[in-house]
Formats: structure tokens, sequence, C-alpha cells
């Protein structure tokens, strides 16, 4: 049994990835901040962290790429959860009685064009999706309605006032899984798909600097499926890149580091990190 980390608390799309990857015999361990996820990872509060990365709809959480600047944390896994948003709400309620909707920023986003035919109500945003549901249990609140999981309805014991709620019938969103390089690869993970790697690194601010970045890591063999950009906090209007790639199956964590190491030492680029090389998996 591990201590497992994530944000949100039961019921969140987190508990319910953090859930499918290792199990329910786990401990688990709520948090209200990302940061404090990866707080408790690096100080060994717990095994494995559990944190979204980015939405299909929405795009990347970049305030969770800046926290590996600050904790040396590996990325051991990479899952993908198809994301069905639900109304929620109190068993005693109805759709009539609402006047409120409550939920996490980036849910009530994914609903907006099912929230443009509800105008009449509030729309309130709070830190999480269970967290909402619940409050509307805990105040027996029948005018609110909650925007999260079938699992948070099941949780908490309130009604599903309807189901795939969401803006795109494909959303997804993808979480990573994080330990210490120590603890490795859970063996939750058996039905992996492909193997992808991280990297962040700066590159000077000499003309065309980036581009030969990327041509160099093409002709390493690594595709690339996603680069951005972050400010560098102590050196103003400079940014370090943080890049996703698809790998073979045989690629490890040593060869991607060896490679970094030998663009620096041709100085293509600076101050570079791997953040981890790691399977994927699809819920």
């Amino acid at each position: 049994m591990n201590t497992i980390s994530f944000q949100g608390i039961e019921g969140s799309f987190h508990h319910e990835v953090a859930i499918g990857y290792f199990g329910q015999d786990q401990r688990w361990l709520g948090r209200d901040h990302f940061g404090e996820v990866f707080d408790d990872v690096e100080q060994r509060r717990a095994e494995y962290g559990v944190v979204a990365i980015e939405n299909s709809n929405v795009g990347t959480i970049v305030g969770n790429l800046d926290h590996f600047e600050r904790v040396n944390l590996q990325i051991v896994a990479e899952v993908y959860l198809s994301v069905q948003q639900c109304l929620l709400i109190h068993p005693d309620a109805t759709i009539d009685s609402i006047t409120e909707v409550r939920s996490h920023p980036m849910a009530l986003d994914q609903c907006r064009g099912y929230l443009r035919n509800q105008l009449a109500w509030d729309r309130i945003e709070v830190s999480d999706t269970a967290g909402a549901a619940k409050w509307i249990m805990d105040q027996s609140a029948t005018h609110v309605a909650a925007i999260g999981s079938a699992l948070a309805a099941n949780v908490y014991g309130m009604s599903i006032a309807a189901r795939s709620i969401q803006q795109d019938a494909t959303n997804q969103t993808r979480f990573w899984v994080l330990a210490n390089e120590s603890e490795g690869v859970h063996p939750g993970l058996t039905n992996i798909e492909s193997k992808k790697g991280s990297i962040s690194f700066e590159t000077s601010h000499d003309s065309g600097a980036l581009a030969d970045a990327l041509v160099a890591m093409k002709a390493s063999g690594w595709n690339l499926t996603k680069i951005e950009s972050r400010p560098v906090p102590e050196v103003p209007w400079r940014y370090r890149f943080y890049c996703d790639m698809e790998l073979s199956s045989k690629t490890s964590l040593p060869e991607i580091v060896s490679s970094l190491n030998s663009l620096e030492q041709q100085e293509i680029i600076e101050s570079s990190r791997v953040l981890g090389v790691y399977p994927v998996n699809h819920f």
C-alpha cells in the first residue's frame, strides 16, 4: 500500500485517475493546490503524486511545469482520462430548483456550451469539482448544482441530473504520475500503449538558437509532440523551454541524458534536464 497525493478530494478526476492507475487499496492524500502534491512527493509524505498537465480543450496547466524548477522529481507515467462531466444535484433537488452551479474554473469552461442554456444560474468557481459536490451535500443546498464526475456522485450520494455535458465529446485530460527517482514506475500500469519523454532546456539569445536546438533533437530521432516556453524568474525576458516527445520502446532515461549533455557541450542548448522517460496509457 502506497500513499498517493493528488489535487482535490475523493471523487475528483484526479482521484479517479489515481484509482485507475494504482487500484483502490491505497492511502489517499487530497490537497488543495498542485504545489502541495509536488512537495508531498519530494518530502516523502507520499510515494507518488498525480497532477493534471493538459486538457484537450483548455490547454496546458503551465504552473505545473514551473514546479519542476523547485523540486527534483521524475515523471514515471502519463495517463489520459476521457473526461465525462456530469451535472450533480442533491437527491431532493430538481433541475427546476437550481439557481447556482459550482465547480472548478476548468470544468465550468469545458461545459460553457451547456451553461449557455442556463443563463439564470450563477456560476461560482471553487478549487475542486468534488469539493463542490461535497459542499452541496454538507449544506443540503438543493438550489445548487455541481459539475463533476460520476465518481463524485457515487462518493457523496448525489443524483446525476445530466451526463456528458462537456463542450467536446472527445474531451480528455492527461495526467502525470510523479515520484522520486528511487521509486520508479509503479506496477499498476500494465497496458502500456507507448513511451514518451519530457525535457526542459534553455538556449542562448542568438538568432536561430531555438531552431538549431530543435533540428539537433530531430537528428537524435525524437518526435517532439509539444513545446512550451516559461519565464526564467531570476532573469527577466529569458525563457525555459519544455518539450514532450514520443520515443521508441527501447529509449532509456540515461540515453536522453547523454544526448542532452552532448548538445550542451556543443553549446546548442543550455541548462537541460530530463523530467522523465515514461510509459503512456489511456483510461
